[in-house]
């Protein structure tokens, strides 16, 4: 067990408002999901346990669970992720974290790197009645620093020595102290029955983050000036939020919104594109270190989605971040090479809470904080990955998956026309739903006709098709054929 000594809090006054800059804030919207730290993180209770919406029904007994990811998959926001100890070690309670409690007992910790009640890993290793969990998820960690730990080759990039000393005290290291994880992390790996992979999200925000700061202070200013520079202007270096907020704020001021947007946007391309390569590394090496691994992969999504311009104006503001979100997703159920080998989870639409409007923290930047309570799932959107990796994973102890892509293959042939290939031959016996790299196809007699539009089934269920393509985005009622169907994310349920 991970424990941390109570540490005195210091400049702990709220940031005075300075600026109603709006591309400060948009910016700080996107920012804020990466890091769960002390003093934002609130809990909210999981449902009751007569409430079956979030019943998790077992599946395939695996004996060993493995689970890499970051602060989603950790816990962060959770209720259990932060525990207070007696100075001999007993425990006295979990919740949110508070300064008051932390001053009180000897000790707390934080849920990296263990089973954190109510989040998907701990649903699943119940679901799957697993022997033997490992535990490997924290915060801030980006695809660099878990393929460090998986491939013997890579040492990370520029932002690697940065961010294992921002971490925190706790997991403050260089990069020798980093790698000397590689053996536990390799073992759990080739030891794994399952591995759930959670990972991306911090790719582009700490690289805009890491990146916004490189501007204003230069690539090799050290760590404490970094950090006395923005504490002047935020007046507290204990609050991530005011000090992204600062840092935002002060780039506006330097540099103008147009330079700022342009930057950023630029850093946010190519962390996506350095997340490709350090993804199929990462699934590379599990598979050289455990070729027969059930792997499930859990897609990330946009935490601020839900920002609007103001309770009057219906106008979803943090929806400006979806598409590096979706680029990332997209590599990875479609693109990777590996795809066809794993289990790819969609959970882009998971719930999140109540997010403050876009024009009330215009008004007043300490809402900010707030935000931490949307952008990490509580027990509620994990339930809701749970439900969705039990949907992958065989129910009857065969390798049948629920919702594995057809093997069939959507491609262009000669004739500028799209057919369903089995191997190097169109199939024209097929009438079902194949895919490709851009989607999932009805086909009819083995050819799409880019005019079918309905309720269709293949061997996974039966799913809504328009214009001949699974719409993955449509929910709600469905009229088909004099019947009424009931859709959520393309399927019927």
């Amino acid at each position: 067990m991970t424990m941390k000594m109570r540490q005195a809090k210091t400049g702990g006054s709220i940031m005075k408002k300075r600026t109603n800059s709006l591309i400060a804030l948009v910016l700080t919207l996107a920012l804020v999901i990466a890091i769960g730290i002390p003093g934002i993180a609130a809990g909210i209770g999981i449902f009751p346990a007569d409430d079956n919406r979030y019943t998790i029904q077992p599946v395939k007994h695996y004996d060993t669970y493995t689970v890499f990811g970051d602060s989603i998959t950790a816990g962060v926001n959770c209720n259990d992720y932060y525990r207070y100890y007696n100075e001999d070690g007993t425990y006295v309670s979990s919740g949110s974290f508070d300064s008051n409690k932390a001053a009180q007992y000897a000790y707390w910790d934080r849920g990296d790197n263990r089973r954190v009640e109510g989040t998907y890993p701990a649903l699943v290793e119940d679901m799957i009645s697993a022997d033997t969990v490992h535990h490997f998820s924290r915060i801030g960690y980006r695809s660099d620093e878990l393929r460090i730990l998986l491939d013997n080759d890579y040492y990370g990039d520029d932002l690697t020595p940065t961010l294992l000393e921002f971490l925190g005290e706790t997991y403050s290291v260089d990069i020798d102290g980093w790698i000397k994880n590689r053996p536990a992390f390799q073992q759990a790996a080739a030891d794994a029955d399952i591995i759930t992979l959670g990972i991306g999200s911090n790719d582009i925000l700490m690289t805009v983050w890491f990146n916004a700061i490189g501007m204003l202070y230069g690539e090799n200013a050290s760590l404490g000036t970094i950090m006395n520079a923005i504490g002047s202007v935020a007046q507290s270096t204990q609050d991530p939020t005011n000090m992204m907020s600062a840092v935002l704020q002060l780039m506006n001021g330097a540099f103008g919104a147009t330079k700022t947007l342009a930057e950023l946007a630029q850093a946010m391309l190519e962390a996506e594109i350095d997340f490709r390569t350090n993804f199929k590394a990462i699934t590379d090496r599990i598979y050289e270190l455990n070729p027969d691994v059930e792997l499930v992969v859990v897609g990330i999504y946009n935490g601020a989605k839900e920002i609007r311009v103001s309770k009057d104006i219906d106008l979803q503001a943090g929806k400006l971040g979806d598409a590096a979100f979706m680029a990332i997703n997209n590599y990875i159920a479609n693109l990777c090479p590996n795809r066809m080998k794993y289990k790819y989870v969609d959970v882009w639409n998971i719930t999140l809470g109540e997010a403050p409007s876009l024009f009330d923290m215009i008004q007043n930047l300490g809402l900010i904080g707030t935000l931490m309570t949307v952008d990490h799932p509580t027990e509620t959107g994990h339930a809701e990955i749970a439900k969705e990796i039990r949907a992958v994973l065989p129910k009857d102890g065969t390798n049948d998956s629920a919702s594995e892509p057809a093997k069939r293959v959507v491609k262009k042939a000669y004739d500028d026309n799209w057919y369903c290939f089995l191997g190097d031959k169109i199939d024209t016996t097929f009438s079902g739903i194949a895919q490709n790299k851009f989607g999932w196809w009805k086909c009819t007699d083995g050819k799409v006709t880019f005019k079918e539009t309905g309720i269709f089934e293949n061997e996974y269920g039966k799913w809504y098709c328009k214009n001949s393509r699974v719409d993955f985005t449509r929910n709600g009622k469905v009229r088909f054929n004099g019947e009424t169907y009931t859709v959520v994310r393309g399927r019927v349920v």
